[in-house]
């Protein structure tokens, strides 16, 4: 796995203070527009590990008026970052952080032990995701042909297949034949069913086989090098972008090993634009089949 396009500290913090709100603080009563970080350290500990894979820890703040607050932020080997930190008031002392795991493997178990900060945690994730604006230029492209090309009820893709910096190529989940649209339409067959499992019952040609496709009839006979940008739109039109970067279709992972000369696809998720091997396209996809994984 190779980040192409990751999201660094300023792109974090930009994206977070526009993903906070009253529904993700700790405290609604103490929360405002002016002072958006407040009470929502532990679940943005928990985003920010995330993106950046760094520990969670634990410290009891002492503000300047004499108040103890329980207080969340990052440590590890790369760098130590307490991304809510601006809502205190200068003079506020915050010891070095120690895990808090009480019965509990690890802080972020003990964390989203509790019910209402994993919802806001939830919450959060997914504000995060629709202010995310980091995207290249390929994939706002793939996005576009999801939501505007594909006719697809239950998750639209669209696919860019990309060789020397240009595009040579696109396709868009669909069904290619009349005889498939009564399992498309007016509802999907797969609703209901766990994305990446019963691979027998797709009816439609997928964006990545579509795009490959193309290419081939276009005459594009040797593929070496070409990145293949893969983007999916749910219903409600919100981005597909994982939290754990990885494939979930097996038939789409085969059809590309059998191309030989695709190694690589290029997909969203919260640490950015992440390039996955093929090897890691295979593995990823077969891990949610055989349900070792979650899809998203």
């Amino acid at each position: 796995m190779e980040v192409l396009r990751g999201v660094d500290f300023q792109d974090f913090k930009r994206i977070l203070r526009k993903s906070w709100s009253k529904e993700t603080t700790s405290d609604p009563k103490r929360w405002s527009e002016d002072n958006p970080a407040w009470g929502q350290c532990a679940v943005t500990s928990v985003l920010a590990q995330d993106v950046f894979g760094e520990e969670i820890v634990w410290a009891e703040v002492a503000l300047p008026n004499g108040e103890k607050i329980s207080h969340y932020f990052n440590s590890g080997g790369n760098f130590d970052e307490d991304f809510s930190k601006e809502q205190f008031p200068k003079g506020t002392k915050i010891p070095v952080g120690v895990s808090k795991t009480k019965e509990f493997n690890s802080t972020r178990e003990y964390v989203l032990s509790y019910e209402p900060t994993r919802i806001r945690y939830n919450l959060l994730k997914s504000n995060f995701k629709e202010k995310m604006d980091i995207w290249r230029g390929y994939m706002n492209h793939a996005w576009n042909l999801a939501e505007k090309v594909s006719p697809c009820k239950k998750m639209k893709f669209g696919a860019v297949l990309v060789l020397d910096n240009e595009i040579i190529s696109e396709g868009v989940n669909h069904f290619p034949h009349k005889g498939l649209q009564k399992y498309c339409e007016p509802t999907c067959i797969r609703e209901g069913v766990p994305s990446g499992t019963k691979g027998e019952l797709y009816p439609e040609v997928h964006a990545e086989a579509d795009a490959i496709t193309k290419a081939r009839k276009k005459g594009y006979n040797d593929l070496s090098g070409a990145l293949l940008y893969v983007a999916g739109k749910f219903p409600d039109g919100k981005r597909l972008i994982k939290d754990n970067p990885g494939f979930y279709c097996t038939s789409c992972a085969v059809r590309i090993a059998s191309e030989k000369d695709i190694q690589n696809i290029v997909i969203p998720s919260l640490q950015g634009e992440v390039q996955l091997s093929l090897e890691e396209i295979i593995k990823s996809s077969f891990d949610v089949a055989l349900e070792k994984r979650n899809a998203y």
